[in-house]
């Protein structure tokens, strides 16, 4: 999160503060207490309060009652645990207690305990599951994320459980990757990610719909971001513990008989070993004019990707190629004849930064295995320049 032009990031039990982009750029802004392992983080600005505040949630065991940094200066609440927070308009909500959510107005100071009365707390499903997230729809409609489904509150205050069938995939990591973009909530339960429309239309868009992909850029989605002109989303491949950096546009396509979504996760290396659970949009740090994409990953390591300007990335000089060896996962195209092998005709290299003295090279190989093959040409033109492949190496 930020607060003015300061970067925050929740690690574990710490809260960190960014300085620069250096190997100690981030260092510890405070301690949240031995044990403990911050679940959430909200900024707000109350209409009774002196200055704009972060609560950071730590759960609702005992004594984990939450922190709130407000004028440079951290504090503990001595009586009130939070596992999430999120807001409508102008009213902060607070889940605790395991299927509790309370309400504060935004003319009542939150850091008052009395403000959060019986009067404002509502029972969201029963025991059996946590809150993990609250978010809300661009009309203001409260979204409750449990790890057995999405809830929402009737005019009455009473509990209304929106998609009975999630419930038949529990788990712990249910809801807790999810994002906001253009009039959608992006959201994740049974390790599948689902599209959520303003008219509370659940739509199934992830990754996992292309069932044939078998490239090691597979798995599921663990953290999202909505920006100006995409989704971003960090994809986990549980077999080689990988995590690979994608964005989808919104765009469908026609793919073995049915729409799917057309991902695009060759956005970086991988990041070997470790799993994304934070991804954060700012221009802190950025370029002028530009935003960067920040991502948390649950080894402590906190790594940056800087977003194009405009829509097409080509057309931004921040958006840059890098240097380092690179694969491309072609999808195995059979069109329902499988033992029909499909070769490659050509190889195209598009870039307008291709500096003078250096070159783009292309090695291909026949199967996951074998030892790569150069294609014997080095790509140099800037804008564009084809290559065909010869027809022995097809």
């Amino acid at each position: 999160w930020e607060l003015g032009s300061t970067l925050f990031t929740l690690n574990g039990g710490y809260a960190l503060v960014r300085s620069g982009d250096t190997a100690g750029g981030l260092y510890v802004s405070r301690d949240l207490g031995s044990g403990n392992v911050a679940t959430d983080v909200i900024v707000f600005y109350s209409n009774a309060d002196t200055a704009v505040s972060a609560f950071v949630a730590l759960g609702d065991a005992s004594a984990d009652y939450f922190w709130r940094f407000q004028s440079n200066a951290w504090t503990q609440h001595g009586s009130l645990q939070a596992l999430a927070f999120g807001r409508t308009g102008r009213e902060l909500y607070r889940g605790h207690t395991t299927n509790t959510l309370a309400k504060v107005d935004t003319d009542a100071a939150p850091w008052t305990a009395s403000n959060w009365g019986s009067a404002n707390a509502f029972d969201i499903g029963d025991q059996t599951s946590a809150i993990v997230r609250l978010a809300a729809t661009p009309e203001g409609t409260l979204i409750v994320f449990k790890t057995d489904g999405l809830y929402s509150l009737k005019p009455n205050g009473d509990d209304i459980e929106l998609f009975p069938f999630l419930r038949l995939v529990p788990d712990s990591n249910n809801g807790k990757p999810f994002a906001q973009w253009k009039d959608n909530l992006y959201l994740t339960y049974g390790y599948r990610t689902f599209e959520l429309s303003p008219d509370l239309e659940l739509r199934q868009c992830g990754p996992e719909l292309l069932t044939t992909n078998d490239s090691d850029i597979r798995g599921y989605i663990t953290a999202m971001c909505g920006t100006d002109y995409a989704l971003y989303a960090l994809i986990y491949n549980v077999d080689d513990d990988n995590s690979y950096l994608g964005k989808w546009d919104g765009t469908w396509i026609e793919r073995e008989g049915k729409e799917v979504p057309a991902w695009h996760f060759s956005l970086s290396q991988a990041f070997t070993g470790i799993k994304g659970t934070a991804m954060h949009a700012s221009t802190i740090g950025a370029a002028s004019n530009h935003k960067r994409l920040y991502m948390g990953f649950d080894s402590g390591l906190v790594a940056w990707f800087t977003l194009s300007c405009v829509p097409n990335p080509v057309a931004c000089d921040q958006y840059r190629f890098n240097t380092t060896d690179g694969q491309v996962h072609l999808p195995r195209a059979t069109f329902l004849i499988l033992n029909d092998l499909k070769g490659l005709d050509a190889v195209t290299v598009q870039s307008n930064t291709i500096p003078a003295g250096a070159s783009v090279a292309y090695n291909y190989r026949s199967n996951p295995t074998a030892s790569f093959t150069a294609l014997g040409k080095n790509f140099t033109l800037v804008q564009r320049e084809r290559q065909v492949q010869p027809e022995c190496q097809r």
